[in-house]
């Protein structure tokens, strides 16, 4: 198990889920996780966890078309 704690400086809004959820994602991916879990304690709102999972979807994403040797991804 790996825990990061990841701050979101003074903005509590829904660009500050989107970027953590992002944030999250990425560190995830580099610490080789295969999965990942977010808590973000400052909305309760649908508009909050939609950005989140935006800002989810667009830190995993990687162009690879390009790429010779594409790997298989675990998140």
């Amino acid at each position: 198990m790996i825990l990061a704690l990841l701050g979101i400086g003074k903005a509590k809004d829904r660009d500050a889920a989107r970027q953590l959820a992002a944030r999250a994602v990425r560190a995830a991916e580099r610490a080789k996780a295969s999965g990942v879990a977010i808590v973000y304690p400052f909305g309760d709102d649908a508009d909050v966890a939609g950005a989140a999972a935006e800002g989810a979807i667009l830190g995993a994403y990687r162009f690879d078309r390009y790429l010779s040797d594409r790997t298989e991804r675990r998140l």
